[in-house]
């Protein structure tokens, strides 16, 4: 017989999570002015908090500039409640990003299990073509979107490199990596909403979309739908910061 013992930390200040003081194993973040749910649940909590507090977990985000980390995070559980996340992601073991349908990235730097900063970053918002991504890949050299509503690609192509998140953790905005924005057409239907999907190979040089194939579409007698367009695969090679 053997044992796994985990703990599991929610990033988050909703007081509506019900943790049970008795339940070690998981934390949250604590505001000042709310006092959780459960904090009459048995009259462990303050227990809880100082065993928490030994393991240098944090039990409320300080708000000091200009992370302003408590504000940043509530920020962001506002976002994930009311936008749609096409992509989340590992960068590397210190950094997570999400990416959400309006074109906002957030960069999430992390300390072990606990947040050390959060960057909400709007550089792309307004800046689009359409404000619904369906799909996305991100890279340190660039970004490419799928829309819902667009027969269109979008490449987003850094002319400066990221820092190096593995020794420093420096979260740098795209508006600082002087990005250049181009949109490549693809085949595909045509007025309508579809899921565009992206892949990309371990090397980053093969980049694939491809969207469900409705076979039950009416299509005109004239003019003839060349093929392509009812095609549903689309293979792109990047070389020397082109997609081709």
């Amino acid at each position: 017989m053997s044992f796994c013992l985990t703990e599991l930390h929610l990033w988050s200040l909703k007081n509506t999570l019900h943790i049970g003081d008795r339940d070690i194993g998981i934390y949250q973040y604590y505001d000042k002015k709310d006092p959780p749910v459960s904090v009459t649940e048995h009259g462990n909590l303050a227990e809880k908090q100082k065993l928490a507090e030994s393991r240098d977990y944090l039990w409320t985000l300080k708000n000091r500039r200009p992370e302003k980390l408590r504000d940043s995070l509530k920020e962001l559980e506002e976002l994930m409640q009311n936008s749609h996340c096409v992509l989340s992601k590992w960068k590397n073991k210190y950094v997570c990003q999400l990416l959400f349908g309006s074109g906002v990235l957030v960069s999430l730097s992390l300390s072990g299990p606990q947040l050390e900063k959060v960057v909400i970053d709007r550089s792309l918002v307004g800046k689009l073509i359409s404000d619904s991504i369906s799909d996305a890949l991100l890279t340190d050299n660039f970004i490419i979107l799928s829309f819902l509503t667009q027969n269109k690609l979008c490449f987003i192509q850094f002319t400066k490199k990221m820092g190096s998140p593995d020794t420093n953790k420096r979260l740098e905005k795209l508006s600082a990596l002087d990005y250049k924005i181009s949109y490549y057409e693809i085949p595909g239907p045509i007025n309508r909403t579809t899921e565009r999907h992206l892949a990309i190979n371990c090397v980053q040089d093969i980049v694939a979309c491809w969207w469900p194939l409705v076979s039950d579409d009416a299509w005109p007698w004239a003019p003839i739908s060349p093929e392509k367009d009812r095609a549903n695969l689309l293979l792109l090679s990047y070389a020397e910061g082109r997609l081709e």
